[in-house]
């Protein structure tokens, strides 16, 4: 027979000590709150009451409080603790410094007016980076940006009467491709109703050959059928809409709109040759030159001799350069004469 020991109960000095040893810990104990810490009245109130608005009534500048006003906007969206409490810390070190300059500090006076320049500077340099920036975005829109021909877009199913444009704006690009999507599905949906129009016209006749036996027959086929016609009327009421702007035709505004775009054209076309005929290498200069002779030329050039060769001659007519060619003939020419 085992015999069983009995756990001796706890002595009271023991019992004291753990009555002590736990009202001394439970204090330290963390309490997790059960929201985030940015969203307690703890943390919100001093931040914005607090800090926020004394560093706005202490700022000794407009540019310091720009300053101030553009780190809290960017740091409102910490949920860290640790960046929260650095960007916290060094807020309460401004707001000491300017309470200090304005209590007569030369020293944080001097800190603060360096400071203020500082941001002036830079918010010159981003002025003038931002101008530049919108100026170079001009000139790229100049450089990409849509003239007239002087012809016309004709009415399609997706299009209207427009003016051709060069390059193409994304606009009309756009607005053509939904529609075309729009009818391409609008034909998918006709296809499907008429193929459930006659799965009910197929039901209809199985229930009208079994008139007779009532739990196969009914009298429903107008129920079924009137919301597909519905929706069929509004896709052929669509439809005409489509074939009226087929239709339409241009307005007497875009007509001369399209007719002064051809005047400038040509106007324009005029001039660069002008251009030209003084000497200037332009865009379309160098695409001609790129194409070689014209075909009345390369006509009247010299045929090749047997061996393959190209004569003097017609390297002479394309402006081929060969070394020493003028010498040889002055030399030729002086021994003829002697």
């Amino acid at each position: 027979m085992q015999l069983q020991h009995a756990v001796p109960s706890p002595s009271s000095q023991s019992l004291a000590f753990r009555s002590n040893l736990a009202k001394l810990i439970s204090p330290l104990k963390r309490v997790k709150p059960s929201v985030p810490f940015w969203q307690l009245g703890a943390h919100r109130v001093p931040t914005l009451w607090g800090l926020y608005r004394g560093l706005l009534r202490a700022a000794p500048s407009d540019n310091i409080r720009h300053r101030i006003q553009v780190a809290f906007r960017k740091n409102r969206h910490l949920t860290g603790i640790e960046k929260t409490k650095k960007e916290l810390v060094k807020g309460h070190k401004w707001l000491k410094t300017f309470q200090h300059a304005n209590s007569g500090d030369v020293k944080k006076q001097a800190l603060l007016t360096r400071y203020d320049r500082f941001i002036e500077m830079k918010i010159e340099k981003e002025d003038w980076k931002q101008t530049i920036r919108e100026e170079f975005e001009w000139l790229n829109r100049l450089r990409n940006r849509s003239i007239l021909t002087g012809s016309f877009i004709h009415p399609t199913a997706y299009n209207p009467p427009l003016p051709r444009l060069k390059p193409q704006p994304p606009a009309i690009s756009g607005m053509i491709v939904t529609r075309m999507e729009s009818q391409n599905r609008r034909h998918e949906r006709i296809e499907a109703l008429e193929e459930m129009k006659n799965l009910i016209r197929e039901e209809s006749f199985f229930e009208q050959q079994n008139r007779h036996f009532r739990q196969y027959s009914g009298t429903s086929y107008h129920e079924w059928i009137g919301p597909l016609e519905s929706a069929r009327k509004e896709i052929v009421q669509t439809n005409r809409g489509v074939m009226k702007r087929m239709l339409k035709p241009f307005p007497q505004a875009l007509l001369d709109q399209v007719r002064e775009a051809r005047r400038n054209k040509t106007a324009n076309k005029t001039k660069e040759r002008e251009r030209e005929r003084r000497g200037e290498v332009l865009k379309r200069t160098l695409e001609r030159r790129r194409k070689g002779l014209p075909a009345p030329i390369w006509d009247k050039l010299p045929e090749r001799n047997e061996e393959g060769a190209i004569d003097y001659d017609t390297e002479r007519f394309r402006g081929w350069i060969r070394r020493g060619i003028e010498e040889e003939e002055r030399v030729e020419a002086e021994g003829a004469e002697e």
